[in-house]
């Protein structure tokens, strides 16, 4: 093209293209037109003739706008926008370059309005909120990159690495200069990528134990003492490492066949004095009343550990192979962050008064009231008004009940209070986690078996407008494996004044079968470490009173009451310690995963 037909126009700020910009601003000898995956702005690189001595200077005007006279039409074609970037030290009458990038003053605007919509990693887990908004972060799971139109005007567009957008193919069959296309293939493809996903977070639960539930007859009993059970640990104290939730002793019916009264025993001497006069050997019958108790002893404790789960699988190439090389292995590790975030939820304290439905945090965990009252010293004074939150017990997959991420839906949970919880029920991060990281190893290895590649040029005039936002290029001759190739544009360099564009495109032999689907991982994960009762019993019920009696029966001396207290009904509970902390650490691995692609070039094809 002649040099005449090319216009190169300063101005203040980009606008529309006009017939006003259709002038010469500066004295060009060449324009290179550039665009890689690298650079994600087209780039032009002008050489010109400087006007004076030292640096060159366009003062105020860095606004550059390209346009070229169609050699048919007459009309004024648009090539670039954009903003001069650099331009060099030079003598007057030198040539230098300068450069041209066509990225809008509102990039990073355009940019995240662009990403905003973009959904990869809904719950922000692999990266700080700052990344959101870096295409190769945000974009990587979805397996697209960032294009801008060529004009700088135009907003960008989200073109899909592999098969393009609707119609986002330029088809030049043939029609490419005669010995302009050179065939390459590369030598190394990756044959599999192990993919490990971590996730690390501080769990808190609420362990209760029925310490009456444990011990003999579900903690009914009977005896002769008069019920004051000053020993009997109340709510809200300590039985070693943990809290007394409930506690109470409650008259019940006698066991079937048991009388209400002992058998006499015999007793003697004023010991067992009945009335004044009674005389000191002599001897009479004394009965003592049996009654029944049902201890009810509920104690709980919060248990603290570091929970680590790891799945594992790997993705393995399933396209064409490429004959006499060999594959190599790649690696992928992402680590969830971000687990421990949720709602803030106030304080417990003494003297409020709540109401049905409130939460507070206390203990390290959450709670939900249950019954309007007054708080008194603790909440566990008040256990029976409360309710522990329902959370997650794993991240990476299970019933997916909790405060972790994503848009909350209303559950109602049954408690084993008799009541019922409303709580957020949570999409579980887990599922989306893997499915992201199936599709990055997915565009890691899609990006990596490029390994053919093709170098075709072609008259400018025939791609100029086809080029704009396209990312697919198909080439037709017999010389191709299958015939032709259909590939990703990796990178266009434009000679204006020779009006050739030379496009070199990239391949994925593959079959064209199906991508894996990521699957929700099926697996059990572990619990916390066993806690419980390791000994609960009541000591000298009624049949060990009544054989002391009957064994001091008869005794001159021996006073029988004095007998029944010295042998007092008591309890001896001993629970197990709580664990302080540790590392629950569970590895799931999910098997291979087979990986194809679109058959973008035949290397089986029947030569």
């Amino acid at each position: 093209m002649n040099l005449a037909d090319i216009f190169v126009a300063l101005e203040d700020d980009l606008s529309p293209l006009t017939e006003a910009h259709a002038r010469h601003d500066l004295d060009v000898e060449a324009i290179r037109l550039r665009k890689s995956d690298a650079l994600s702005y087209w780039s032009a690189e002008l050489d010109v003739i400087n006007p004076g001595g030292g640096p060159f200077q366009p003062g105020a005007k860095r606004a550059v706008i390209i346009s070229e006279r169609d050699e048919d039409t007459g009309a004024l074609k648009h090539v670039l926008s954009g903003y001069l970037e650099a331009w060099p030290i030079g003598p007057a009458g030198r040539v230098v370059t300068l450069t041209v990038l066509a990225k809008p003053k509102n990039a990073e605007a355009v940019t995240r309005a662009a990403l905003l919509p973009v959904q990869d990693d809904p719950f922000n887990l692999f990266g700080d909120p700052a990344e959101a908004f870096d295409p190769s972060v945000r974009l990587a799971a979805r397996s697209a990159t960032l294009h801008w139109s060529r004009d700088a005007l135009a907003a960008p567009e989200l073109v899909d690495i592999v098969d393009g957008k609707p119609g986002a193919l330029i088809d030049i069959g043939q029609g490419y200069i005669e010995d302009g296309l050179r065939f390459e293939q590369l030598e190394q493809p990756v044959e599999r990528i192990d993919v490990t996903l971590r996730a690390s977070w501080t769990q808190a639960l609420l362990r209760m134990i029925n310490v009456g539930a444990a011990m003999a007859n579900d903690g009914r009993f009977v005896t002769l003492q008069p019920p004051e059970w000053r020993d009997v640990p109340r709510a809200g104290q300590k039985v070693g490492d943990w809290t007394v939730l409930r506690s109470s002793i409650e008259t019940t019916n006698l066991p079937s066949g048991l009388s209400a009264l002992t058998p006499a025993y015999q007793a003697k001497g004023s010991a067992n004095k009945r009335v004044a006069d009674t005389q000191g050997d002599e001897t009479y019958a004394v009965q003592f009343q049996r009654k029944a108790y049902d201890l009810d002893l509920m104690v709980g404790a919060v248990l603290t550990a570091k929970r680590t789960e790891t799945i594992t699988f790997s993705l393995i190439w399933d396209g064409q192979p490429l004959s006499g090389t060999s594959g190599r292995v790649e690696t992928i590790e992402l680590e969830l962050r971000n687990l421990e975030a949720r709602a803030e939820l106030p304080e417990w304290a003494a003297g409020v008064g709540y109401q049905n439905g409130d939460r507070v945090e206390a203990d390290g965990l959450r709670w939900q009231c249950r019954v309007p009252h007054i708080s008194g010293s603790t909440l566990y004074a008040n256990f029976d008004n409360w309710d522990p939150l329902v959370l997650e017990p794993s991240v990476l997959g299970g019933s997916s009940v909790g405060y972790f991420f994503g848009q909350p839906s209303e559950l109602t949970i049954e408690l084993e209070s008799g009541g019922t919880q409303n709580i957020f029920r949570n999409p579980a991060p887990g599922p989306a986690a893997l499915a992201y990281a199936i599709n990055r190893a997915r565009a890691q290895m899609l990006s990596a078996n490029r390994l053919v590649r093709a170098v075709v040029e072609v008259p400018w005039a025939d791609v100029r407008d086809a080029l704009q936002g396209m990312e697919r290029l198909r080439v037709a001759d017999p010389d191709i494996p299958g015939g032709e190739m259909t590939g990703k544009i990796e990178s266009v360099e434009v000679d204006l004044v020779e009006g050739v564009a030379s496009i070199t495109i990239a391949c994925i032999p593959g079959r064209g079968r199906r991508d894996p689907v990521a699957a929700v991982p099926l697996y059990g994960s572990r619990g916390f470490d066993n806690v419980g009762v390791l000994r609960a019993d009541v000591v000298n019920d009624y049949v060990a009173q009544e054989a002391a009696l009957a064994a001091g029966q008869g005794a001159a001396g021996k006073n029988l009451v004095s007998e029944i207290n010295r042998n007092a009904t008591r309890f001896e509970i001993e629970l197990m310690p709580v664990p302080k902390g540790g590392d629950l650490a569970v590895t799931i691995p999910i098997g291979v995963l087979a990986l194809d692609a679109p058959k973008q070039i035949d290397l089986e094809a029947a030569e």
